[in-house]
């Protein structure tokens, strides 16, 4: 249970970090440029985009939450949130992208995914990117309690 809710706070504290973060936005563009019409394609284009944001985040937690289960390195916890997740690993997978062309390899950017998610995109791009968003965060959330019960806390 201790894992668990770790995890469960987390992922709380998160989706009131962007529930916070839009709220913010909107009362402030409200008031400095009009209210506007709020149509239903721009609560379905909002959704999306926060539900990829929310798996996004949860994708690079899921990382650095194994990494720590892992290593028990709290410094390297922090370098792989800090630095690896926003540059080093885009970078790797740019990299890769010019000799091997494949999508999910895009999909696998969590901090680009969560940087275009108004962009529009092709159709097909969103729900590869929720459903490799999915599967990492299940690995590795997986792999981290294993490690976790064969420690000794």
């Amino acid at each position: 249970t201790f894992f668990i809710s770790k995890y469960l706070t987390f992922f709380i504290l998160s989706f009131c970090q962007l529930i916070a973060f839009y709220g913010l936005a909107f009362v402030v563009g409200g008031l400095k440029n009009g209210w506007g019409d709020l149509t239903t394609s721009f609560w379905s284009h909002f959704l999306t985009a926060f539900g990829i944001q929310l798996l996004s985040l949860q994708a690079i937690y899921a990382l650095v939450l194994l990494e720590l289960y892992l290593t028990f390195l709290n410094v390297l916890a922090v370098l792989m949130a800090a630095v690896a997740s926003p540059i080093l690993i885009p970078l790797l997978l740019q990299l890769i992208s010019y000799v091997w062309k494949n999508q999910l390899l895009y999909s696998l950017d969590f901090q680009g995914n969560m940087t275009i998610a108004w962009v529009n995109m092709p159709d097909h791009y969103w729900p590869t990117t929720v459903v490799v968003s999915l599967l990492v965060i299940v690995v590795c959330l997986s792999l981290a309690f294993l490690s976790f019960k064969k420690r000794d806390l």
